[in-house]
């Protein structure tokens, strides 16, 4: 960039005259951008999100002027596994570590661009949950660096405690499902009361059976624990049955039936007429019995 011309000047009371969050000397000693341009070269990004000189994730823009990770920061004799106070024997409390041209500010093992965008700890405090274990020594370990409960020296390994009904049981006056609401909690010897998810959940239609719900709670440190119990729902409305048969089967049944019935007819009309046979010849012998000569003995 050429020089400022004659008579241009920055704002002395702001460090960012075109606020492009890269403070003016840096524009002119190190970026070689224009102090007076926010957009140096008009690309349509202001001059700040173009650089990350560190190469840390977090563009020089931020760490100058969102993040302030240009700072003088706190050595603690945790801040991170392979720093020990005694390292820096001599120096004071607070040095000057952070900023543009170091990825890790705050010295806890996690560059700073991993810190906000991927964990959500800061990048100029080494401990953000303030627990004693530095953030990269929590995520090294698995436990959660925004969490003091959770950490290296918690050593929770207990899943939470689960509380469910029994069992349910309801009874159907009706037709279709019953609505049953039910009472279910988890305590965790950490984190205290953590929340229960459950399948069906509380309020849910459940249908004629027996039905399994299954609950589950998590608490901070990723421990998991599930636990089931059964809703059971009668019904009193008689069960209806209904005869989906095919229909060749229904027609054969009918025929069925018809024929039976003409059988049973036919065999009716011939036991009539064999009684009515029957009954005639009876009434003939009798009537020659009447007619046949008298036998002396007779007269």
């Amino acid at each position: 960039m050429s020089p400022l011309p004659v008579g241009t000047q920055t704002n002395a009371t702001n460090t960012d005259t075109d606020g492009d969050r890269l403070p003016d000397g840096a524009e002119v000693l190190l970026y070689n951008t224009d102090p007076l341009n926010p957009d140096t070269d008009g690309d349509g990004l202001k001059d700040g999100a173009e650089f990350d000189y560190d190469n840390d994730g977090l563009t020089d823009g931020e760490e100058f002027y969102v993040y302030n990770t240009n700072r003088a920061v706190t050595i603690k004799p945790t801040a991170h596994s392979g720093i020990n106070i005694t390292d820096i024997v001599g120096y004071p409390a607070y040095i000057f570590v952070g900023g543009f041209d170091n990825p890790d500010s705050d010295l806890d093992g996690l560059n700073d661009g991993v810190e906000v965008h991927q964990y959500g700890t800061s990048p100029i405090t080494s401990d953000s949950d303030s627990d004693g274990f530095s953030d990269g020594d929590e995520v090294n370990s698995g436990t959660d660096p925004l969490n003091p409960l959770n950490n290296p020296g918690s050593a929770d390994n207990t899943p939470p405690q689960i509380t469910t009904p029994p069992f349910l049981a309801t009874t159907l006056s009706g037709v279709g499902g019953a609505t049953v609401y039910y009472d279910v909690s988890a305590m965790d010897n950490v984190d205290g009361g953590v929340p229960v998810v459950c399948s069906p959940p509380s309020g849910s239609i459940f249908q004629v059976g027996t039905t399994v719900v299954t609950c589950t709670a998590t608490d901070g440190a990723g421990n998991s624990a599930t636990a089931s119990f059964t809703v059971t729902v009668e019904s009193k409305t008689p069960v209806q049955y209904s005869l989906n048969w095919p229909v060749y089967l229904l027609i054969g049944i009918a025929a069925g039936a018809v024929a039976t019935i003409v059988s049973m007819r036919l065999r009716s009309r011939s036991e009539r007429r064999q009684r009515t046979t029957s009954s005639n010849e009876n009434s003939a012998r009798s009537q020659s019995g009447n007619n046949s000569p008298k036998r002396i003995e007779d007269i």
